[in-house]
């Protein structure tokens, strides 16, 4: 939904996004990676059947997650 203009799982064409922001404000969509740092994640919402996608657009914040965050699982204990 991010990358084209409609619904991945129902092909809906109204997407929203909802900016991911500091939780003082009305909305707000973040992870805290530290206690001094968070990382903004924004929410593309289809309007037609609420499926909804989260994405982290920031290069800075996906350079630092790939830096600090833990090696990737690769699943091969999942149940």
């Amino acid at each position: 939904m991010k990358n084209g203009n409609n619904c991945s799982k129902c092909g809906g064409e109204d997407i929203r996004v909802i900016q991911g922001k500091l939780p003082l404000t009305e909305h707000h969509n973040f992870t805290k990676v530290t206690p001094w740092k968070k990382i903004m994640i924004s929410r593309f919402l289809c309007i037609n059947c609420g499926f909804s996608e989260e994405w982290v657009e920031k290069d800075e914040d996906l350079d630092y997650l790939a830096k600090k965050a833990k090696q990737r699982d690769d699943f091969s204990k999942f149940v």
